[in-house]
């Protein structure tokens, strides 16, 4: 399986040194030969010419659709990433597993990125984009933290300057199994996300996974809604360098995204956001909790000991629950 996938990205990648649009595009985002040839950049010439350049190779169909190559439909085969840029997914031991494919349309209606599905050798909740690339950073001893951004040009962007602890989600959430994977190379944190996508309900629970799984996370916020690959061309290495210095913990940046929600110059405002605030403390420490019990009072306004009883109450309350959860418990397997 992995031989035919191997074989797969070579073929992809041999396409596109053939293939002026493929490579025109790639220039005009600014990724260069180095970067294509790091990250084993590809391009998918048709629907049809990978299962025929397999298959020449002697490799079967059913093995290719099992691999998620190709997709059927109509009882037709077609490649499922056709006439898109070929991104190999590569795992921590170097194998190819997976690839993701980038459109050169500009269609509304037109998916700008497939991944190819779960196989008996890849599962996206498992795997981080460029995650191989991390760990040559942790062995030759130039990771300083992993950022963690939305797609593969943004990566790209990113090692391209410099930043070689730089991967991708896949698509997905992210999971228990990425952060656990993320916490084999290093304890520290980035999550760079473009504005409109940092804010969804489902990335603040992936920022508690990472959370919970004793990683010091940060969020960087960028400007204007831009991705790191835009604010890179159009404002330099040195605007996305600050973006990174301004990285804030994750319970601050909860506190701060949290108050665009409310108006707090008005008193329901200011008390719905207090009730979220110590909503979000009681999950931390009380000597962490401490020291943004401060940052909620100067935002409000509120006096810092009627805070910090609020959290000591709301402590009591989820200790008391927990107490009768864990009773309810002992009395059922009795």
């Amino acid at each position: 399986m992995v031989a035919c996938m191997k074989e797969c990205a070579k073929h992809y990648h041999e396409n596109l040194q053939k293939s002026k649009v493929a490579q025109d595009y790639l220039k005009n985002r600014g990724i260069t030969p180095e970067m294509i040839t790091k990250f084993g950049i590809g391009y998918s010439a048709s629907y049809t010419d990978i299962i025929e350049y397999l298959e020449s190779k002697g490799y079967k169909k059913d093995l290719l659709y099992r691999l998620g190559i190709i997709k059927e439909k109509d009882g037709r085969f077609y490649d499922a990433i056709g006439e898109r840029i070929a991104f190999p997914i590569i795992n921590i031991y170097g194998d190819v597993v997976a690839f993701s494919g980038r459109t050169l349309k500009k269609q509304v209606d037109y998916a700008k990125y497939i991944n190819t599905g779960d196989t008996p050798i890849f599962s996206k909740s498992k795997n981080l984009f460029a995650i191989n690339l991390v760990k040559k950073a942790k062995q030759t001893g130039t990771l300083k933290e992993i950022i963690i951004v939305e797609g593969q040009t943004d990566v790209i962007a990113l090692h391209k300057a410099g930043y070689s602890g730089t991967v991708a989600s896949l698509g997905t959430a992210l999971t228990v199994d990425q952060a656990r994977l993320i916490k084999r190379f290093t304890d520290n944190v980035i999550i760079c996300y473009d504005g409109d996508f940092a804010g969804t309900k489902a990335t603040m629970r992936g920022l508690d996974i990472l959370k919970h799984e004793n990683l010091n996370v940060r969020v960087a916020s960028l400007p204007d809604g831009m991705d790191p690959d835009e604010l890179i061309q159009k404002h330099g290495n040195e605007a996305f360098n600050r973006v990174i210095k301004n990285a804030l913990p994750l319970i601050e940046y909860k506190l701060v995204t949290l108050k665009t929600k409310y108006n707090l110059k008005e008193f329901d405002g200011k008390a719905k956001y207090v009730d979220e605030a110590i909503e979000i403390l009681s999950d931390i420490s009380e000597v962490e909790a401490e020291v943004y019990l401060d940052l909620i009072s100067d935002m409000t306004g509120v006096y810092k000991d009627f805070l910090r009883k609020k959290l000591k109450d709301k402590s009591l309350v989820l200790a008391s629950n927990n107490t009768v959860s864990i009773k309810a418990v002992q009395r059922e397997e009795v």
